[in-house]
């Protein structure tokens, strides 16, 4: 079962991910999640995510920029909202 009494994503304290950005995991192992993984990250203009797996479904919304997603052996052009 999910434990989280947090209402407000600010009140997450960023780590670092392995690529060295500041992430916010919203949803995670951490609160009792079990399969999904949902985090905050802000990328600016040049930095990259590193390839990566997880063992669980994850999610990824783009609020604004464009750049490039590597999933599997695919590649997507992202934009904001996609």
């Amino acid at each position: 079962m999910i434990q989280s009494s947090l209402t407000n994503t600010d009140q997450i304290q960023p780590d670092l991910s392995p690529s060295g950005l500041p992430t916010r995991h919203l949803v995670s192992e951490r609160i009792g999640a079990e399969g999904h993984f949902i985090a905050e990250q802000v990328l600016e203009p040049g930095q990259e995510v590193y390839r990566h797996h997880h063992d669980v479904e994850e999610s990824l919304i783009f609020l604004s920029g464009t750049g490039i997603a590597s999933i599997a052996n695919n590649t997507y052009p992202i934009s904001e909202n996609s």
